[in-house]
């Protein structure tokens, strides 16, 4: 996303603990003639759409910390860490360095959906005849998904599961743009909320996404507004989204049914060996971006991820934030078969290493050589083709078994894996091991891993201490949200 014109932040956060009343009253006025002119036009409206996307892929949210940061160390999908991340990895919230990602994490997604509360009341006031062709109902569309995406992760971070409580006092789901403190939702309300917005978002996109009604779109055409629909909260994302948050819900049915119209419509397909494997490594489609429903377009994917995944450029190990795989781990405990192609191609040693013993760097993400930029090296997966191939395997699993291994052995054939890993005759318990362990080597670096170990109120994380204390799935909201806010 590349972002026109002058645009709105609101930074507003959901208790406001930042403004006083009077400055409020200084405020108010200024911020209101800034949105009267912003959305008074469409170009307003696209304009704040694109700062939303901006917000979400910044590293207190999906550039980093939400996915290859934070929430995979708790996740301990990384064997080696950093000092400060050691906390992380120990489930250590009270240690400044983690409590401030947590607070930041939190503080950011509200502000982004304040925005997108912001645009979406605007929306609802303006005169559709105002916008070309489809573009209003896609833009609302889309803010409503993503304002029931950021929601349910902040659910998922800040609330028990609803497996293991679904009457718990979760977080407060914001939908209007207004400055008054927001109550908190049960975990079962917040889902509704999440569905409904998620439903609403659906009946506009299906009459106007190009992705769904199959309108040709050119350069030509409102600039090319509606091209590059897996860049966006698309239909198919949210009907992706839904399936994720059905099967968090147990519902496996509603889960089947939106993973397996994602799974036909052909909208993802399977990336080819050729693609992954090609001879000059900067060439590779790492981001598997055939396989991908929705991604961000993050134009400094490289820089964010290295601060991670990769040594610092002075050529020592990075002793805050290092995040590595020993090489024992990768071949034995993560990938044991040596035809996958995921351990052939998405790890490797450090450039800089001289040991060989080292550990190993994730690059799924970013450019790694010097080769001319391919689009594709920006991708930040947020749906992909195998979790929904893996979601609907999971819902299906106890009325139909074969089906389930047969969607599991798909898959990983597509990994390289002739024949797949699930034998003919397994049992379910056999194929819901599988499901787990592909799940864990297939989103490394995803941020989706905790959230697994979550959804099923699993007693220890995978990698982790046997003596996991559950009540670590739920993150402390921010002191402050908990005191202006009078959060329980």
């Amino acid at each position: 996303m590349i972002m026109k014109n002058k645009l709105l932040f609101v930074l507003l956060f959901p208790a406001l603990f930042t403004i006083s009343c009077s400055d409020w009253l200084d405020v108010k006025p200024r911020q209101q003639i800034e949105a009267d002119v912003l959305f008074g036009r469409e170009e307003g409206f696209k304009d704040a759409l694109a700062a939303v996307y901006l917000n979400m892929i910044t590293p207190s949210m999906y550039g980093t910390e939400m996915t290859f940061g934070l929430v995979d160390v708790l996740g301990i999908v990384y064997p080696t860490t950093g000092r400060d991340y050691t906390y992380a990895k120990e489930h250590n919230y009270d240690y400044p360095f983690v409590e401030g990602l947590i607070t930041n994490i939190w503080q950011t997604s509200y502000n982004t959906i304040a925005n997108l509360n912001n645009l979406i009341d605007h929306l609802r006031k303006a005169d559709p005849t105002m916008f070309s062709q489809d573009n209003y109902n896609v833009i609302l569309g889309e803010a409503l998904g993503l304002r029931a995406f950021i929601h349910f992760d902040l659910l998922r971070l800040f609330a028990p599961s609803y497996k293991s409580n679904p009457t718990a006092q979760a977080i407060p789901y914001i939908s209007k743009y207004e400055f008054k403190i927001t109550p908190q939702s049960t975990v079962t309300a917040v889902l509704d909320s999440v569905l409904r917005d998620a439903n609403e978002a659906l009946s506009l996109l299906k009459i106007s996404d190009p992705v769904y009604t199959g309108r040709e779109i050119s350069t030509f055409e409102d600039d090319g507004y509606l091209l590059n629909r897996k860049d966006n909260m698309n239909y198919y994302a949210v009907t992706a989204f839904k399936a994720r948050v059905h099967l968090y819900r147990d519902d496996l049915s509603n889960a089947a049914q939106c993973a397996e119209e994602v799974i036909q419509s052909e909208v993802a397909r399977w990336v080819t060996f050729s693609e992954i494997s090609g001879a000059e490594p900067d060439m590779r489609d790492r981001a598997l971006s055939p396989e991908h429903i929705f991604s961000f377009d993050c134009r400094n994917l490289t820089e964010l991820a290295n601060s991670r995944l990769a040594r610092l450029s002075g050529g020592g190990p990075s002793t805050l934030v290092r995040l590595s795989f020993p090489q024992v781990y990768l071949n034995t405990t993560l990938f044991p078969r040596s035809d996958d192609w995921r351990y052939r191609f998405l790890f490797r040693l450090p450039v800089n290493s001289i040991n060989p013993a080292d550990d190993f760097e994730c690059i799924k993400f970013g450019a790694i050589g010097v080769s001319p930029n391919m689009g594709f090296r920006n991708l930040l997966p947020v749906m992909r083709l195998p979790e929904v191939y893996l979601i609907l395997a999971e819902a299906l699993l106890p009325t139909n078994p074969t089906r389930s291994a047969e969607l599991v052995n798909e898959m990983t054939i597509n990994r390289g894996i002739a024949g797949g890993i699930v034998v003919q005759g397994a049992s379910v318990e056999t194929i819901r091991q599988a499901i787990f362990d592909e799940f864990r080597r297939e989103f490394v670096a995803e941020g989706q891993l905790f959230f697994y170990h979550k959804r099923l109120d699993l007693p220890a994380i995978a990698g982790g201490p046997p003596f996991f204390d559950k009540s670590k799935y739920v993150l402390p909201m921010p002191v402050e949200e908990v005191e202006f806010g009078k959060r329980n």
